[in-house]
């Protein structure tokens, strides 16, 4: 569970009754727990960047100076070229660990969307079962429970899906703060303030089981090899088994 959950979870036990007081008294306080030891983890960071920054600040004065050394020092316009040449690929590798920082922050919060998708699916499936009577009495009052504890934490569930601020990781931050010469374009963005349905994401859970069918070779036939005028391409590799690209047809050339 997100930090936010927990704390609205705590927001909401402030206005709590007594008979609530002793019915779940032992797993708030393991939340309340919970949400120190996050307080606290974050108070380390905090610090431990700020420390960081500072040393990051000192390291980038001394490159600053070496290179303006290193342009004094430089005699002809190949060594002036190596210097751009060097300095640009600092540049890159700092964007590019940037934006591998910015890719694992979307990576976790997609996963931490996919979690609340799941559940409000399965919050879905029990209600529709409950609709149409599908059950006999004992399955009717188990799924009456289920539906009751997933109707309770779905205001909880929903809040990850709420958060729609952008994802800027640490190096981006940085990158930006120590001279970087543009802001690093924000592609890993997924557009995730749009608004998720249920069914947009049965119909991605749809697209990945199509994804993962098997590829099977395309048999050729001796009349087919025969043709020359039919080009079959090389095939490709993906993610999902190999594949082969449509067929092209080789025309003959035009006499004027």
């Amino acid at each position: 569970m997100s930090r936010a959950s927990k704390l609205a979870i705590l927001t909401a036990w402030e206005k709590h009754n007594k008979e609530d007081e002793e019915k779940f008294s032992d797993a708030i306080g393991r939340l309340k727990t919970d949400v120190v030891e996050q307080e606290t983890r974050l108070s380390a960071l905090h610090e431990v960047r700020q420390k960081l920054e500072k040393a990051l600040r000192k390291g980038e004065d001394i490159s600053n100076s070496l290179e303006s050394r290193m342009r004094a020092l430089a005699k002809d316009v190949n060594q002036r070229e190596i210097i751009d040449l060097l300095v640009k690929m600092a540049y890159t590798d700092a964007e590019k660990m940037a934006l591998h920082s910015d890719s694992a922050l979307q990576r976790l919060k997609i996963r931490k969307q996919e979690s609340s998708l799941l559940k409000i699916h399965k919050y879905e499936q029990i209600a529709d079962k409950l609709i149409n009577n599908e059950s006999d009495d004992s399955q009717r009052q188990q799924l009456q429970q289920e539906y009751r504890v997933i109707k309770n934490q779905l205001n909880y569930q929903l809040i990850p899906l709420r958060q729609d601020s952008p994802i800027v990781s640490w190096n981006s931050q940085l990158l930006w703060k120590n001279g970087g010469r543009t802001n690093l374009p924000n592609a890993l963005d997924l557009q995730m303030s749009n608004t998720f349905m249920i069914n947009d994401f049965q119909l991605e859970q749809h697209q990945k089981k199509k994804r993962g069918s098997v590829h099977l070779p395309k048999i050729v036939t001796p009349s087919s090899m025969k043709d020359r005028s039919v080009i079959t391409p090389p095939e490709t590799q993906s993610d999902y088994g190999t594949e082969y690209p449509s067929t092209m047809i080789k025309l003959p050339p035009i006499n004027n």
